[in-house]
């Protein structure tokens, strides 16, 4: 945490004298962001990539793990932004803002032999099925067994991932239905083969950009910030 201040000491010196000399900084601007596990990694890049195209240049610093460990964090200015499916609980002792970004509704994909037997009487079709979900203490999988418990349906959960990487490999090697936020279908289907089942607008899945402030200064996480409601509202719109 030292290094990481007086990193950031020397640079504003730097670029002090070369202000006094009448010199362009060229130092790009820093953005730590935290992703949560559970966050599509795809999902993360369209999120991410508005502030890559700023006019001034950033230099974007990515770091993974668990929501109270990233929270932590953020709390001591480690990172910047932390975007997780969840806003923060008053269970995470953190004085931060949970903005929301737009929600997903929830599309159930596998590969095409398994997708074949299902589709005809979906959801019904699921009962017994393996699933591959997200473990128990994340928000769309409390949404998904709520969904599950309402529609009686008893489904054969084989695994639980805290990364949805790991999640959409075991997928692809054909292990049973994962849930996809319906902004992502069409990139898992051309590049990773999986095809929808059926879709639930019942269960959605939510997107929040964490910070320490309120009103959002940092002009990269503003970016970003933007960016991703405009993300979530295009996919609302009706296709033509």
């Amino acid at each position: 945490m030292v290094f990481g201040y007086a990193d950031e000491i020397f640079s504003t010196g730097r670029e002090l004298l070369d202000a006094l000399e009448q010199r362009p900084s060229q130092r790009p601007l820093r953005l730590v962001v935290g992703i949560d596990d559970v966050v599509p990694k795809e999902t993360a890049r369209r999120v991410i990539e508005p502030a890559l195209k700023m006019e001034q240049s950033v230099r974007i610093v990515c770091r993974e793990g668990t929501l109270e460990r990233l929270a932590a964090d953020l709390a001591v200015h480690e990172i910047d932004v932390v975007l997780s499916d969840a806003p923060l609980t008053p269970s995470i002792n953190v004085r931060a803002y949970s903005h929301h970004l737009g929600g997903s509704h929830l599309t159930w994909m596998s590969m095409p032999g398994i997708a074949r037997t299902l589709r005809r009487s979906f959801p019904k079709s699921m009962d017994g099925v393996p699933l591959l979900l997200p473990t128990e203490d994340t928000a769309i999988r409390r949404a998904i067994d709520q969904w599950l418990a309402r529609l009686d349906i008893h489904a054969l959960v084989i695994g639980e991932f805290e990364d949805y990487e790991l999640l959409r490999e075991f997928a692809q090697a054909g292990h049973g239905l994962i849930p996809v936020p319906a902004l992502q279908v069409k990139q898992f289907r051309e590049l990773y083969g999986l095809v929808p089942v059926g879709s639930v607008k019942e269960v959605t899945v939510q997107l929040y950009a964490l910070t320490v402030e309120r009103k959002i200064k940092n002009p990269a996480v503003a970016t970003l910030v933007q960016g991703a409601r405009r993300i979530f509202a295009e996919q609302r719109k009706p296709a033509t």
